[in-house]
């Protein structure tokens, strides 16, 4: 039986959001002096910082980089550091790296950093007593009564945002091309589900395999897809959703060659929001631009004009993302600051339940210390699953700049007071 993700009555949970740095190697530790007396306490980060998803954990690692600095600056006697692991972009992988921090008694890792990760690590983690904190993980079907906690938000919440966008900007229909993982067919199926609230035709997904290299096939039946919507609907009124990593600079240039797909609107997800390679120029790049490419990613509550109060454990948010920003020359996803929570979270759980010792207790721990912690990504509601339960999201449209193209911010959906019926997005520019 097919699962029912009955997401209009799940987006109430986006109630309460408005619109020097350290090293890292295969051990990632602090450069401010270490006292003698100091304690040493390992934490894990498996993160997949080569293959299809290497620009997203990139920002990852660098959030932790600037997490760790501000961690080990506490005058408390603790110092910890980071050794992190390369999924790289491989289920098997990923566990076989967890496989190794648990060798080497590491009993706490932020990761996976993918949702086809997690499913391979979950087991795993449950039956040795490993906590994760994932500070990018989004499929719905992975809220799972486990030991791995979600610090970004399932993508329930990120479909409202997107659903809301496309009937504000008249999208009449929509098909969705995606990776064959979790994450890609819990996307394209939530999809499904959801147009037809919002009033949207779903003209059906189109999927490719995870190491896919031709694209040809795959693009060619989600034309056949659209044809018919666009003699209905008009060009300007057909959209494609293209559910990714950093495979579509293979994608869009096998799209470009097709008269009806090079016209239509495309748009996109958490998974290619912010790619670097966008910005440069390139087929893929030109193709993003013409088509209007615009990418829902989750976005932090103050820069979404929240009015949590940071705690006060870490220094201001601006500071914060100045150094992100500085470290990793581009701006990053959001899951560079969700990491950068999940490391503090994680070693005040440690300090709170006294070690590693008993995992119930440092769930336990892991769940207060949440409730009391406003970080750099906002406010962290977990859900009785463990997956964080507010977003907002922002729009962001690859447009031309000078010689080449950026990334510019174009709309911000603002969970507050929505209930599926009133617009709660705010646009920035044209």
């Amino acid at each position: 039986m097919k699962r029912r993700f009955l997401l209009p009555i799940i987006t109430l949970a986006l109630l309460g959001c408005k619109p020097t740095i350290p090293m890292i190697t295969s051990a990632l530790s602090s450069p401010s002096p270490t006292p003698v007396t100091a304690e040493k306490i390992k934490i894990g980060a498996l993160l997949d910082l080569t293959g299809s998803y290497a620009d997203g954990a990139e920002a990852v690692k660098v959030g932790l980089e600037v997490g760790l600095e501000d961690l080990n600056n506490r005058a408390t006697g603790s110092f910890y550091e980071i050794v992190v692991r390369d999924a790289g972009t491989n289920p098997e992988t990923a566990l076989k790296k967890l496989k190794e921090l648990d060798a080497l008694g590491i009993k706490l890792v932020v990761g996976p950093t993918t949702s086809a990760d997690f499913v391979a690590v979950k087991d795993y983690a449950l039956n040795h007593d490993i906590l994760m904190i994932s500070p990018s993980t989004t499929a719905s079907s992975l809220a799972l009564l486990d030991n791995v906690f979600r610090y970004s938000p399932v993508d329930t919440l990120q479909i409202t945002a997107l659903c809301n966008y496309w009937r504000e900007k008249g999208i009449k229909a929509v098909a969705v091309l995606f990776r064959d993982d979790v994450w890609g067919r819990d996307f394209e199926e939530e999809i499904g589900q959801a147009a037809d609230f919002y009033g949207i035709e779903y003209l059906g997904g189109e999927r490719y395999a995870t190491n896919a290299k031709d694209f040809n096939v795959p693009v060619a039946n989600l034309a056949r897809k659209v044809d018919a919507a666009v003699a209905r609907h008009g060009t300007a009124k057909v959209a494609v959703e293209l559910i990714s990593f950093n495979e579509l600079g293979d994608v869009f240039p096998k799209a470009m060659e097709n008269a009806t797909l090079s016209v239509l609107p495309w748009f996109g997800c958490s998974g290619n929001a912010l790619i670097p390679s966008l910005t440069q120029d390139s087929p893929a790049s030109r193709f993003a631009a013409g088509t209007g490419f615009t990418c829902s990613a989750f976005l932090n509550s103050f820069e979404a004009g929240g009015s949590a109060t940071r705690s006060l454990l870490i220094p201001g948010q601006s500071a914060i993302q100045a150094r992100i920003l500085q470290k990793l020359n581009r701006t990053p996803i959001e899951y560079a600051y969700t990491a950068y929570d999940a490391l503090w979270v994680g070693a005040l759980a440690y300090e709170k339940a006294g070690g590693f010792g008993n995992i119930e207790n440092l769930k336990k721990a892991l769940l207060e210390s949440s409730a009391d912690f406003v970080g750099a990504s906002g406010k962290v509601v977990l859900s009785a699953a463990g997956d964080r339960t507010t977003a907002c999201f922002g729009f962001y449209q690859v447009v031309p700049a000078g010689s080449g193209f950026a990334w510019q911010k174009k709309a911000v959906f603002n969970g507050e007071n929505y209930f599926g019926a009133t617009s709660s997005i705010t646009y920035l520019t044209p």
